[in-house]
């Protein structure tokens, strides 16, 4: 399996999938990127091997899905709380934890608040969240 430790500095990472060891961008504005078509990353079950990210880029081949809770978008930066989530139609996010706060468009992303916890999703991609 492979890891990355990026240090300082601003980072894509790309990963093919969800075996692998270790990922850390470390200070900086980091994006993880997911490579391949109908690739879905579910947080929750990798959250302990990824820090450090600020934007997860779900452009691929195909369309590419990501699963969280508002706890993962908290552990997943060290420096925000906030998550920025990049697609184009046909990918999506489903939000695992009720209790999330439509903010509404601002710009090219649309906001989603729970708690400390701050999605900035992407306009054309498709989400899939419990509102309040």
């Amino acid at each position: 399996a492979d890891s990355f430790n990026a240090g300082v500095g601003n980072d894509y990472i790309r990963i093919l999938g969800d075996d692998f060891q270790f990922v850390d961008g470390g200070l900086g504005a980091d994006i993880l990127g997911l490579a391949g078509s109908n690739f879905n990353l579910n947080l929750s079950s990798v959250i302990d091997k990824i820090h450090g990210i600020e934007t997860i880029s779900l452009y691929g081949v195909g369309d590419n899905s990501l699963t969280l809770t508002a706890q993962d978008v908290i552990d997943l930066s060290d420096e925000t709380n906030t998550l920025k989530i990049k697609g184009n139609a046909g990918d999506s996010v489903v939000g695992l934890s009720s209790g999330w706060t439509d903010g509404g468009v601002h710009g090219n992303f649309h906001t989603y608040t729970q708690g400390d916890a701050v999605l900035l999703i992407g306009v054309d991609v498709t989400t899939d969240f419990p509102i309040i």
